[in-house]
């Protein structure tokens, strides 16, 4: 060990330092070299930023109650890895009767590895013969309940390039099978109706007197017929001894003098009122049936 001592030091002529050495007497210690391996520095990986985004086109015939990304929308993954990315469903517990979904993604950073939807074992189509577009539909499966807490949707890529890139889901078609809801009619209930009496007062009607028009009959005019007076020859009665039979021949002979018809007007005429009475009565009721 040196020690210096430059309490007397002059500075002007360089002198008056003293120093003094210290020998110590330990033994010596042997330490053994130690070797360490050399590190190598990995270079940091390269990554890509994957943004998604999920939406559910305006013009679907149901609107589901839910379809959404299971998980966060923006992940980092490291290029040359692979990932999957699900998609939930909730068709409100109804079964799905059509749909139809399109992803769209940068086919120069992504490589599609594979895609299915589960829970729909038939009757779906996935098309993905254009890079950077997945289209796929499902038309009339009539009936498929899909389990909002199962996945609906695996798509599955591998990274291609760092950096970021963005990608879409579209639910662009969705319909429900239909399910009658049982119709409910209420009572209906008819109020009685009271209907006040209706009151027709008496018409009194003058009464018309039309007056009767006299019928005139024409007198006819009956030619008088005479009627040629019959005679009847007297019959001439042998005489009998008989007296009583003589006067009864003679009161014969002399009442068989009056055998002429007499004729007269006043039969004729009787018969002629008659007539025109008859006739004027029948005219008169005739009429007067007819206007009544």
């Amino acid at each position: 060990t040196l020690q210096l001592d430059i309490t007397n030091w002059d500075t002007t002529k360089k002198t008056g330092a003293t120093y003094t050495i210290f020998v110590n007497r330990e033994e010596p210690t042997t330490v053994a070299p130690t070797t360490e391996a050399p590190t190598t520095t990995q270079p940091a990986p390269e990554t890509l930023a994957v943004n998604v985004n999920t939406g559910v086109s305006e013009h679907v015939t149901d609107m589901p109650k839910a379809f959404a990304l299971d998980g966060e929308a923006a992940k980092t993954v490291n290029v040359g890895d692979t990932f999957t990315l699900t998609w939930k469903l909730d068709s409100d517990a109804k079964a799905v009767e059509s749909l139809q979904w399109i992803y769209n993604y940068d086919g120069t950073k992504l490589e599609l590895v594979k895609a299915e939807m589960p829970q729909i074992t038939s009757g779906a189509e996935i098309n993905d013969t254009v890079a950077g577009v997945v289209k796929a539909n499902a038309s009339n499966i009539y009936g498929y309940a899909v389990d909002a807490d199962n996945a609906f949707i695996n798509l599955t890529f591998k990274a291609l390039a760092s950096g970021t890139v963005d990608t879409t889901m579209t639910l662009d078609e969705f319909a429900l099978v239909p399910v009658e809801e049982p119709t409910t009619e209420a009572p209906t209930t008819v109020e009685p109706t009271t209907e006040a009496p209706t009151t027709v007062e008496p018409t009194t009607e003058a009464p018309t007197t039309e007056p009767v028009e006299p019928t005139t009959v024409a007198p006819t005019t009956v030619e008088p017929t005479t009627v040629a007076p019959t005679t009847v020859a007297p019959t001439t009665v042998a005489p009998t001894t008989k007296k009583s039979t003589s006067d009864s021949a003679t009161k014969d002979s002399s009442n068989s003098s009056n055998g002429t018809v007499k004729t007269g007007s006043a039969s004729m005429a009787v018969i002629i009122l008659l007539v025109l009475v008859s006739a004027t009565a029948a005219i008169y009721f005739a009429r007067r049936r007819d206007k009544e």
